[in-house]
């Protein structure tokens, strides 16, 4: 059964600082957060395992495989996305030129 949600849009090209609400349920003051009931969680991988454990899927199966998931996960997390950052910085705010982009640490 496909889970109800509600939506709510930020306009990431925004040159305005986080609101104090947006804060209060994720301390980076960064999308994306998820507001389940009581539950708050931030984080795209641990809300991805949060709503995956919701219900009985192949998605994140009571196996071994769950730790496989789990490592391509941390993989994306501390590799993948810092090459995506600065190739993203390159096209788009800094008009395709890499001298003007500074690499994540």
């Amino acid at each position: 059964m496909p889970a109800r949600f509600t939506p709510s849009l930020t306009h990431l090209a925004s040159s305005s600082k986080p609101t104090q609400s947006t804060c209060a349920l994720n301390p980076n003051g960064k999308v994306p957060t998820l507001v389940d009931g009581d539950t708050v969680m931030w984080e795209s991988n641990a809300i991805m395992c949060y709503l995956a454990g919701k219900g009985d899927t192949e998605l994140w199966p009571k196996s071994a495989k769950r730790y496989d998931i789990l490592r391509w996960m941390f993989w994306e997390s501390n590799h993948l996305t810092n090459t995506l950052n600065v190739l993203f910085g390159q096209k788009f705010f800094s008009g395709g030129n890499p001298d003007q982009t500074t690499p994540s640490p």
